[in-house]
């Protein structure tokens, strides 16, 4: 979904598009344009979706969230727990 936002982005605003997307997640060096926040569940520390993370909300707010769901035994993936990073 943050792919489709982030190709349908033509600098202002979010147009009807019908389009293949060949976007790479946002990073933290590129940053995030119409995004404003991301529900997300926790993954593996190796994963894209970190990067993602990273890009919305900066790594110490990712970083803290991660610590946060470790120390109180958060449950992991698809079937676990979910966290909102806002901008």
């Amino acid at each position: 979904m943050v792919r489709a936002l982030e190709t349908a982005w033509d600098g202002e605003a979010v147009q009807p598009s019908s389009r293949f997307t060949r976007a790479f997640h946002p990073t933290p060096k590129a940053g995030f344009t119409p995004s404003m926040g991301l529900i997300a569940g926790f993954h593996d520390p190796v994963t894209t979706h970190l990067a993602i993370l990273s890009a919305l909300a900066g790594p110490e707010a990712v970083r803290g969230s991660y610590e946060e769901a470790t120390d109180h035994r958060y449950l992991w993936h698809e079937s676990g727990e979910r966290h909102l990073p806002l901008t």
